[in-house]
């Protein structure tokens, strides 16, 4: 039974980590489509997509980051359902949705591909009808006038009169732009804006904002960012608050420490792979790993055996308190008193109380 828990223990490392990246990805996701939804301008799907998990991803950084610095959700149940992340990744979203509103709020909000199909079904309608009826189109300074009022700051030049648009051309400083005004409803359609991404980006005073805004929050999330939960960490914390044993013990049951590294491995995922298989593992005789095994655990070596772990040759080594009569030890004092320590030729990995598996 101890072993099939063991082994259970052993599995959910992997498990949390599959559940993991699909919770990251989802919340990636939900945050994005969240966010975007600020958005007044109109883009196709793939381009969507794009900007739903990439904008979805910097709320999820900042979403980890908001809770902890609050304290908001560290319980240990909270926590491990990450309720933390959802709410922190959701107050991002809002403040993302309100800074991408503030650059984009002049953007026309349409489907351009299904407008222009329509536009374009009624402007063959229309343009037969005004061309039987010689109806004039809207006077030239009347469509300066509007396109003036469409962009704040501009200057109209002059408008040329092309099929039933007119097309006017403004300036403000050194920028220039040029307005798409209906020629007989007298509408805004279109601009184009003769001057660079950075000019564009700067030269509305919300946009700045809502640049500033995200910029601000990227920059607070990346400087107080200490990485990614994981529900595995999560999961240990809590058992280690109900039942009081250190994160650390927990964390060798379910299949690694958190201070092992390198080319060690704990002592758990021996026993978890091997159980009470170990004895028939091949006998291990080296004095020097023998007496380093002593000198760690104070106890002395019963036995020690070669382990293999995913292509890689480890020492296990069973200790027993020295005050151990050999002679009279039963199996059950072994696995009552027993150390089991995993080590290389060269230094010792973990150890572990038989007891405590």
């Amino acid at each position: 039974m101890a072993m099939d828990f063991l082994s259970i223990l052993g599995m959910l490392p992997q498990i949390l980590a599959i559940m993991q990246i699909i919770v990251y990805v989802f919340l990636a996701w939900f945050f994005g489509s969240l966010a975007i939804k600020g958005m007044k301008k109109h883009f196709g799907f793939a381009i969507k997509v794009v900007l739903a998990f990439g904008i979805g991803f910097l709320c999820l950084l900042g979403g980890t980051v908001l809770p902890r610095l609050f304290g908001l959700f560290q319980d240990g149940f909270f926590r491990m359902i990450q309720l933390d992340i959802l709410v922190g990744g959701i107050i991002m979203s809002v403040v993302f949705a309100i800074a991408l509103y503030l650059m984009t709020r002049k953007s026309k909000g349409l489907n351009p591909v299904a407008e222009n199909k329509k536009l374009k079904e009624r402007v063959e309608i229309l343009e037969g009808m005004l061309f039987k009826h010689r109806v004039r189109p809207i006077e030239r300074s009347l469509a300066m006038g509007n396109a003036e009022k469409e962009l704040k700051g501009y200057k109209a030049k002059k408008a040329i009169m092309e099929k039933t648009d007119w097309m006017v051309y403004l300036e403000n400083g050194n920028r220039q732009a040029i307005a798409t005004i209906g020629g007989y409803h007298g509408e805004l359609k279109e601009t184009h804006y003769n001057m660079s991404v950075i000019d564009h980006l700067i030269s509305e005073p919300e946009r700045i904002i809502g640049i500033a805004i995200i910029v601000a929050f990227v920059v607070f999330s990346l400087l107080n960012f200490q990485g990614l939960p994981t529900m595995a960490d999560s999961f240990t914390d809590l058992v280690s608050s109900i039942t009081g044993l250190p994160a650390d013990q927990l964390d060798m049951f379910m299949g690694g420490s958190r201070s092992i590294s390198g080319d060690c491995i704990s002592a758990s995922m021996i026993f978890t792979r091997y159980g009470m298989n170990i004895g028939n593992l091949p006998a291990y005789e080296n004095d020097n790993v023998q007496s380093m095994l002593e000198q760690e655990t104070g106890d002395m070596v019963l036995m020690m055996y070669q382990a293999e772990y995913e292509g890689r040759d480890y020492i296990v080594g069973i200790t027993l308190p020295e005050d151990t009569d050999l002679l009279s030890v039963t199996q059950e004092d072994i696995i009552a008193n027993a150390n089991f320590c995993v080590a290389t030729e060269t230094k010792i990995c973990d150890c572990l109380k038989t007891t405590s598996a």
